[in-house]
């Protein structure tokens, strides 16, 4: 019951998300900053005239721009914190008998928390423009590019590790196995310098916020059954 009633809600909540990858995606090409400045009298903070599909005039006042890379981090830190909340709760509830479980769910929490902080402040770009002696070589023509092989590798190590925690829900399998498929195409698409890579990065974290979700409840639903078993 736990379960099914997490699905519907996940659902909505996904539809919901979906909606505004949508709209965001569309609005950011569909807009003309008009002015900047202290257009208003009551505020002190720069405010920003925008010009919405060439017909809509509205005041912002925004802290961070709109782009791809900040909803991706945001999809990734709610990855992380998702992730946190199931180390937390498994580990009140059910603790060493869900141990396999709560290391995959912290190993999960810091890589998807390092992957935010990359998104947000360009590490691995940073990290690329530092090692130029790569270019030219094993094919690299972007230094960074092998910080983004790297990441792949760990990703395929953690996967390989963690085999029997994801093997437990069949629905979180086939999410992880799609957000795979798109990331990389991603990486392919950010190799041929090809646009689409930015929203293929979008879903791809969004399915695996998805399969975590499906994923944790599930463990959660089948230990808590377990260890209810094994008291009476």
């Amino acid at each position: 019951m736990l379960y099914r009633k997490s699905c519907v809600l996940m659902t909505l909540v996904l539809v919901l998300i979906l909606i505004s990858i949508g709209f965001v995606w569309v609005l950011k090409d569909q807009y003309e900053v008009v002015q900047k400045g202290q257009l208003l009298s009551y505020t002190k903070g720069k405010i920003y005239e925008i010009r919405i599909f060439d017909r809509f005039t509205i005041f912002a006042e925004p802290e961070v721009k709109p782009s791809g890379d900040v909803l991706n981090a945001y999809f990734l830190i709610g990855i992380s914190f998702v992730s946190l909340a199931f180390v937390i709760i498994l580990w009140r509830l059910i603790g060493g008998a869900a141990r396999d479980e709560i290391v995959f769910f912290i190993c999960l929490y810091t890589g998807a928390g390092f992957l935010a902080a990359d998104e947000l402040f360009g590490l691995h770009e940073t990290l690329g423009h530092n090692i130029q002696f790569l270019r030219g070589h094993f094919g690299i023509r972007r230094p960074d590019d092998a910080v983004i092989l790297t990441y792949g590798l760990v990703g395929i190590i953690f996967l390989l590790n963690f085999r029997r925690v994801l093997s437990q829900s069949r629905r979180a399998l086939v999410l992880f196995g799609i957000a795979i498929t798109l990331f990389v195409l991603a990486a392919i698409g950010d190799f041929l310098v090809i646009r689409a890579e930015e929203i293929l990065e979008l879903i791809s974290s969004l399915c695996i916020f998805s399969g975590v979700i499906v994923l944790g409840v599930h463990i959660l639903e089948a230990k808590l059954s377990s260890f209810r078993q094994s008291r009476y």
